[in-house]
């Protein structure tokens, strides 16, 4: 599903990017992860990261999930195993 970047992100954007510069940091250093972030933030949704230094100064308006490296990627987490016993005859094979 896409979100998209409406009037609501935008306002969230604002909003994030003055916070970045009320904590004394860049706002454009991380433009992407704050578009990414601003549109989690308009939809209600907080963002995962492993890097929770790009948020810094957000504190008080964005909840940030700090996923560590040592927890699998939700792309590892949801994947079928791959199976080659048997071929594809095995129900289980995704080859």
């Amino acid at each position: 599903m896409a979100l998209p970047v409406d009037d609501a992100v935008a306002s969230s954007y604002a909003l994030l990017a003055a916070k970045r510069v009320t904590a004394s940091r860049q706002p454009r250093a991380r433009s992407f992860d704050l578009l990414i972030a601003a549109t989690g933030h308009s939809h209600g949704a907080a963002p995962v990261t492993r890097n929770s230094g790009d948020f810094v100064g957000l504190d008080d308006v964005l909840e940030v999930v700090r996923r560590s490296r040592s927890q699998p990627t939700a792309q590892r987490a949801c994947s079928p195993p791959k199976y080659h016993v048997g071929g594809r005859d095995n129900p289980n094979w995704h080859g």
